[in-house]
């Protein structure tokens, strides 16, 4: 079998990506989340020959007869699978001449993909986005993971359960929340760190409207009502992954994150999460955050992570490097509408 034009409902291609137990941003919900932030989406769909159903996710932007193409997380399906005839299936159906791809797997098994990635003609890219380094929480006893946290973890949820009590700080967790105050904290976080700040208004309302019942944010406020930290989560069967966190100077200062965090995992231990994943973290460049999110036990693991294709030779000395560029606080704050392109 081809790959084709997946031309089913959105509950099917749910289905097969949750039963799979591929990542988040495979969701058909994801795609339409994506589209609406003016990424065009194509659904692929191919036949095993044992009978079973690929599927995988595709976001994308044509310039002319160049397409520039994302797989975000990892597939429903063999990632053999991603050979030649699924990049000939990809220029078809994006009417592309030239293809730059991108593939980010989130896949524990990152040492069997890398060995058929290389094998299927991809490579490391020379600019990577992130490291391909994560964290788990297994939430079926929150109090067991605060208790078996790091003493500084530990001490300074303490700390923050007290502050709570004697600063009046509440917590609203909806999915729902005032978009204008998150976009506040994420901003005076960014100019107090000296970084773009990452989210706007447009982002957090398309989120909510394609992912509703898998989005909830948890927002914690000052005895005045005025906005301190924020922590959001997007959530399917079980699983929940970290969707942004940022806090003001006053927020930090009072340590607001830490019961903030602990009342978001306690939440999702109600809808049925299981698991709770921190995101990307960074030992080296990001030793704050990666001390916080470390500091509950948990398990951290590497995955598979980037990499990439394209049938210009010289596309990934040019791509790789312009990347680097777009991705420099200085230059997202001097050309704004750079922000856009987040993958």
């Amino acid at each position: 079998m081809h790959w084709k034009l997946f031309d089913g409902e959105r509950e099917e291609w749910n289905k097969i990506i949750l039963d799979s137990k591929a990542h988040y941003r495979q969701s058909y919900n994801w795609g339409e989340y994506k589209s609406l932030m003016s990424w065009q989406i194509l659904r692929l769909k191919k036949i095993s020959k044992d009978g079973e159903v690929q599927l995988v996710q595709i976001t994308y932007r044509k310039f002319l007869s160049f397409c520039a193409a994302y797989i975000p997380g990892n597939i429903s399906g063999d990632i053999n699978l991603l050979d030649n005839d699924f990049r000939k299936a990809l220029i078809k159906f994006t009417h592309s001449r030239f293809i730059y791809i991108r593939l980010d797997s989130n896949s524990k098994e990152f040492m069997k993909e890398r060995s058929i990635l290389k094998k299927n003609g991809w490579k490391k890219p020379l600019q990577s986005l992130h490291v391909s380094r994560s964290i788990d929480c297994e939430i079926d006893n929150i109090e067991d993971r605060i208790s078996n946290g790091s003493k500084s973890w530990r001490r300074n949820y303490k700390k923050s359960l007290k502050t709570y009590d004697e600063k009046n700080i509440n917590i609203k967790i909806s999915n729902e929340p005032n978009f204008s105050d998150l976009v506040s904290i994420s901003s005076e976080m960014g100019r107090n760190k000296k970084i773009i700040n990452i989210h706007s208004i447009e982002e957090f309302s398309n989120l909510t409207k394609s992912m509703p019942d898998q989005s909830i944010f948890a927002t914690a406020y000052g005895s005045s009502q005025n906005p301190l930290a924020y922590r959001g989560m997007i959530y399917l069967r079980g699983k929940a992954w970290d969707f942004g966190a940022a806090s003001t100077k006053e927020g930090r200062n009072l340590m607001a994150s830490y019961v903030l965090t602990i009342e978001l995992l306690k939440k999702a231990k109600k809808l049925g999460v299981k698991t709770y994943n921190f995101g990307g973290v960074d030992p080296k460049r990001h030793q704050g955050v990666y001390k916080f999110k470390s500091g509950i036990e948990s398990t951290e693991y590497t995955y598979t992570g980037e990499w990439e294709w394209s049938n210009l030779f010289l596309v990934r000395l040019i791509i790789n490097p312009l990347i680097f560029i777009m991705m420099s606080d200085k230059v997202r704050k001097s050309f704004k509408f750079i922000n856009n392109y987040k993958f």
